[in-house]
């Protein structure tokens, strides 16, 4: 081979790699840049999600669902009261009838006069 072909062929191959570097340099520079990003996102959602306050949240929502629940019975347990207290009413409210209807019937008869 001539010393213009090996020439030239190395250029050729300088030139290969010296585009793969600079390739690489700049794909690298922007794998840095990502990660720079993800890093600083990384950091705002661990500040987010610490734990600042005194107790687990996990304890609080299940002493507050307690609580609703325990409000929930007792409000089921009033309201059978009140429910048990109407079917009296009603069952009274029928005798009354019943009495008064009793009342205008033997009236009709003439049972007073």
């Amino acid at each position: 081979m001539s010393e213009a072909v090996w020439i030239t062929l190395i250029t050729a191959i300088a030139t290969i790699i010296t585009v793969y570097l600079e390739k690489g340099r700049r794909d690298s520079k922007a794998v840095r840049y990502e990660v720079q990003h993800i890093k600083r996102d990384a950091q705002v959602a661990r500040e987010q999600t610490t734990n600042t306050h005194e107790s687990n949240l996990r304890d609080d929502l299940d002493a507050k669902h307690d609580e609703t629940m325990r409000r929930f019975n007792a409000q089921d347990e009033h309201n059978e009261k009140v429910l048990k207290a109407l079917g009296g009413l009603d069952r009274s409210d029928k005798q009354q009838w019943t009495i008064i209807n009793e009342l205008r019937r033997q009236r009709r008869k003439g049972w007073f006069t």
